[in-house]
């Protein structure tokens, strides 16, 4: 009589063949769950892995660095050639206080003294505010 295959998880060897392949999935930017499929184990096995073995988070993270430092690295060498995109794209990542399309205002009014009246006319006073909110108070205009 033939003996029934046990059920259950199969035992998974993380040796650095695999951690190598792991390293450069990461680095490519694939997910983790997409990063276990690929070397042919549950996404829910390679969570439980990373937090057992530290070598696998060391891959994990190495390859993350190196896929964001290549990137970067061919962002910023598109900007130094004269790709507006890219410098733009650079400069708003990495200065954000300088280089961005939102605007912000920062107002400071007490508004728990004034009457509906007195609130309107202080609004009307900037005409950024009143650019900004006459479109939900109309009688700012």
């Amino acid at each position: 009589m033939k003996k029934m295959a046990k059920r259950g998880k199969k035992p998974f060897n993380f040796d650095s063949e695999v951690l190598e392949k792991i390293e450069v999935l990461a680095s490519r930017g694939l997910a983790q769950q997409d990063i276990a499929y690929c070397i042919g184990i549950h996404p829910t096995t390679l969570s439980e892995k990373k937090y057992e073995n530290e070598q696998l988070q060391e891959a994990l993270k190495r390859g993350k660095a190196k896929g964001l430092a290549q990137i970067t690295n061919a962002l910023f060498e598109q900007a130094l050639a004269g790709s507006t995109g890219a410098a733009c794209f650079y400069l708003k990542n990495r200065d954000s206080e300088n280089w961005t399309d939102t605007q912000s205002i920062k107002a400071e009014i007490n508004v728990s003294k004034l009457s509906d009246s007195q609130l309107l006319d202080e609004l009307r006073q900037d005409p950024v505010i009143v650019q900004n909110l006459k479109h939900f108070i109309p009688q700012l205009e």
